[in-house]
């Protein structure tokens, strides 16, 4: 082999390394910045087109406006975790998920505000003492919820066959979701809400249950969106 290598002529080394330069031997770009670069990519265009996108089926963001085009609530999904901004995006909550059948949410202080704990036909909201605060049961058209491990007198939302969803109260009818062009669209209600989405999903219902405070509401929200398939 040696013999071979030095019977070579010059010719062929060059040629060889004209090779190597053409398949990127002579760029001079590190395995670093060949890594790094698809990364920004996508989130330099995430960046641009977050505001517009409609939400998929598996979410990376949730947003919703009023007939102005401001937003008054978002939540961006990552991984393992998911922030949700609210108040006009000057107030923030960060759900993080801790183990599998469990999320903590902390507020901008980074205090503990309350917990999620998983159930295969749902979840529950709790406080940080471990105390109960909305009990969320999915069922094949319908989510149900309420304040009791009972699930009685439950809030419901619940697919009808137009494709809408119905909100419903203990006390009776609250409004219905409407998607059309894009949009999900809220029917009744005190504020008139407009939703960039793919589809019609259940969990903006919960935007009509005004008797849950807010930061729960959202909450609550942003788990039935990443845990319900209609």
């Amino acid at each position: 082999m040696k013999n071979t290598i030095q019977s070579l002529p010059l010719a062929s080394f060059y040629i060889l390394f004209l090779v190597l330069a053409a398949c990127g031997g002579g760029t001079g770009t590190s395995s670093d910045e060949i890594a790094t670069a698809p990364t920004e990519a996508v989130s330099k265009e995430a960046e641009n087109t977050a505001s517009t996108e409609p939400l998929p089926d598996s979410p990376s963001f949730a947003s919703v406006r009023d007939q102005a085009g401001k937003e008054y609530y978002r939540v961006d999904f990552e991984a393992d975790q998911h922030v949700i901004r609210y108040d006009l995006g000057e107030k923030y909550l960060i759900g993080k998920q801790k183990r599998a059948d469990k999320t903590k949410y902390y507020n901008q202080e980074d205090n503990l505000v309350a917990e999620v704990k998983y159930k295969e036909d749902g979840f529950k909201l709790r406080d940080p003492a471990g105390n109960l605060l909305w009990k969320i049961k999915f069922k094949e058209d319908k989510v149900k919820i309420s304040d009791n491990e009972e699930n009685a007198n439950p809030y419901e939302i619940k697919l009808k066959d137009t494709g809408k969803y119905k909100i419903n109260s203990p006390s009776g009818y609250l409004g219905a979701l409407k998607y059309k062009d894009g949009s999900i669209k809220m029917e009744e209600g005190q504020v008139s809400y407009q939703i960039p989405a793919s589809r019609n999903h259940p969990a903006y219902g919960v935007l009509f249950l005004e008797e849950i405070p807010e930061d729960q509401r959202l909450m609550i929200l942003a788990q039935i969106l990443t845990r319900y398939s209609s």
